[in-house]
């Protein structure tokens, strides 16, 4: 979930990939915080309700995979870290897991002042992920 969430901060930030673009207003309301750590804290104060309806990039895993209560609605779960050269078709186009579909240009990690804090909010935020997929 960390490395996640920093590659959906850079990728909010400019306003998507070349594939995948964010939307106007969710740039906007991404750009509006300076540091990662300032705009999980404001994920992480939201009502769930709210914080359901954030950009899918910021998302726990689990919404996709979960139904409201929880339960695991699909046939297999796996780590994308565990799945490096598989393919998938996808909306007429195929895809290798090498691919980065949702990369911003140029995207590098960016510099968090305090990561052992924003790891904090991130365990919070992402409960169900990091208990789902065994993240240490």
């Amino acid at each position: 979930p960390f490395t996640r969430f920093l590659s959906a901060w850079s990728f909010a930030r400019k306003g998507g990939g070349a594939v995948v673009k964010m939307s106007r207003r969710a740039q906007a309301e991404v750009l509006r915080f300076r540091e990662p750590l300032d705009y999980a804290e404001h994920l992480a104060a939201l009502p769930e309700k709210l914080r359901a309806k954030c950009d899918p990039v910021f998302r726990p895993q689990a919404s996709y995979l979960c139904d409201p209560k929880g339960r695991i609605m699909v046939d297999k779960v796996f780590r994308v870290e565990d799945v490096a050269g598989m393919h998938f078709d996808f909306a007429g186009r195929r895809f290798s897991m090498r691919q980065k579909i949702n990369a911003g240009e140029g995207e590098k990690r960016p510099s968090v002042a305090s990561p052992d804090a924003l790891r904090k909010v991130l365990r919070t935020l992402y409960a169900q992920d990091y208990a789902m997929f065994d993240y240490a």
